[in-house]
């Protein structure tokens, strides 16, 4: 009984890393056809951070792509930068979020 407990523990975490995975993609995806404002950045940032610290404490192995994706958003701040950062980044978090996908419905 413990065993299945400890297991719907860890998909709803997993679940909500997931959530924050695809969000992560959704606003690199708005931000290649718009101009992102700044208040969005730093939510993005705040995403990014917090899932980098999702996959601390559970021990997975994105944090590079974690922190890759932290560095594209704060270039996403430079005004020329930021279009290739973006698209760097929307590219970045589509793979991401391909993998932690198909892994969480395996």
């Amino acid at each position: 009984m413990v065993e299945i407990k400890k297991i719907v523990e860890i998909q709803k975490k997993s679940f909500i890393q997931l959530g924050a995975v695809f969000l992560i993609f959704l606003l690199f995806f708005i931000g290649f056809f718009f101009e992102l404002p700044p208040w969005i950045l730093y939510f993005l940032i705040l995403t990014i951070i917090f899932n980098l610290v999702f996959g601390i404490l559970f021990k997975k192995r994105e944090i590079s792509f974690n922190l890759f994706l932290l560095i594209f958003a704060i270039v996403s701040f430079v005004p020329l930068l930021g279009y290739i950062a973006t698209i760097l980044g929307m590219l970045l978090s589509f793979t991401y979020a391909l993998i932690f996908g198909i892994w969480f419905f395996k």
